[in-house]
């Protein structure tokens, strides 16, 4: 029998922390200051946009319409489509689908025009973030054959970055699909490369894979030290989004355990990491949970309210992952309701 993971001692004061200073981006900024080269410029400010992403969405909102201006104006066209693609990115991340899918089409144009080897990549990267979007969005056919088409185009170069974070995706797509052999077929693919990546926010995506990949084996306490892991790297870099995937996840294997009550915990760390990023999709599916625990320990008042709120952004959100959750909420909040009755109706008998 698993022993129960412990729990992560940082995640007790984790949310103390502010944005802490990024020596990458300063090193970014300080270079952008001293550059008058349009093109190196451009090049820059998309990086720099792409780091905040993943950090400080206040800053990310300012540098996108700082690159989207930029991209514009720009003779530039791979810096152009490259700077449409990472908007489409922080778009989705935001749960603006239009707008996203708005600039990813663009940055797909450009990439293809070029013909060459480094637009192949760079439109095999845009497939691979259109696919996130439908993934996350629940549609997870339309994202498997996103998947596929770019993996068939990054296996013919050395990308080993994007191409782990494909075979990642393409993992727990087939997991969502119940193909279970493909999706361990494909997590073979992804830890083949994993050493060979250096990307902090990709090696944590795979490992947040992986550990999951153990808690549907009821492997428990050996994804708990991934989890750890995963959480000391998107901690001292700030990866807000990551934070709250990996709290919540870690939270999901506490539930598989009936350890509600903890699970709860980490469910509430990960919607408010999911506040911080500005992904208001994590923040729903989290408080779901929180409310999934609070039915599951009878705390029917709690559940009740919690779900209520839940419901009504999921439906708002339309979103098809959040969307088979309601069925649930609704039989639930009627479940609770029925429950909460027959315990009044007891306690007004006895007097």
């Amino acid at each position: 029998m698993e022993k129960q993971p412990r729990l992560f001692s940082f995640f007790i004061t984790a949310l103390n922390f502010i944005h802490a200073k990024n020596p990458k981006i300063d090193s970014l900024k300080s270079v952008l200051q001293k550059t008058e080269n349009d093109s190196v410029k451009l090049n820059l400010l998309n990086s720099i946009f792409y780091e905040y992403i993943n950090t400080d969405t206040a800053e990310a909102t300012i540098y996108c319409e700082k690159i989207l201006d930029e991209a514009e104006k720009t003779k530039y066209n791979f810096e152009k489509a490259d700077a449409f693609r990472i908007a489409g990115i922080y778009f989705g991340n935001i749960y603006n689908y239009e707008k996203a899918i708005e600039n990813y089409e663009k940055a797909k144009i450009l990439f293809k025009s070029f013909n060459n080897d480094a637009g192949n990549i760079g439109y095999a990267k845009t497939l691979t973030n259109v696919g996130s979007l439908f993934h996350r969005n629940g549609d997870f056919l339309t994202a498997l054959e996103i998947y596929l088409e770019a993996e068939s185009i990054l296996t013919k170069y050395d990308e080993n970055t994007i191409l782990l974070k494909v075979y990642n995706s393409l993992a727990d797509v087939h997991l969502y699909l119940n193909k279970n052999e493909k999706a361990m077929m494909y997590m073979d693919k992804a830890k083949s490369l994993s050493n060979l990546v250096n990307d902090p926010a990709v090696k944590a995506e795979y490992l947040i894979s992986y550990a999951n990949n153990l808690v549907y084996q009821n492997k428990f306490e050996e994804a708990a030290k991934i989890y750890e892991t995963v959480n000391l790297i998107a901690e001292k870099n700030n990866f807000y989004r990551l934070l709250s995937v990996c709290a919540y996840d870690y939270g999901f294997m506490l539930s598989r355990q009936g350890n509600y009550k903890d699970a709860e915990v980490y469910c509430l760390k990960s919607a408010e990491y999911a506040r911080l990023s500005g992904s208001k999709f994590d923040q729903c599916d989290a408080m779901y949970k929180v409310g999934a625990a609070n039915y599951h320990m009878q705390k029917f008042d709690k559940a009740n309210k919690i779900l209520l709120a839940t419901l009504k952004q999921a439906e708002e959100l339309k979103s098809k992952l959040l969307q088979r959750n309601i069925p649930w909420i609704r039989r639930r909040l009627r479940w609770n309701l029925e429950k909460m009755a027959f315990k009044l109706s007891l306690q007004l008998l006895r007097i």
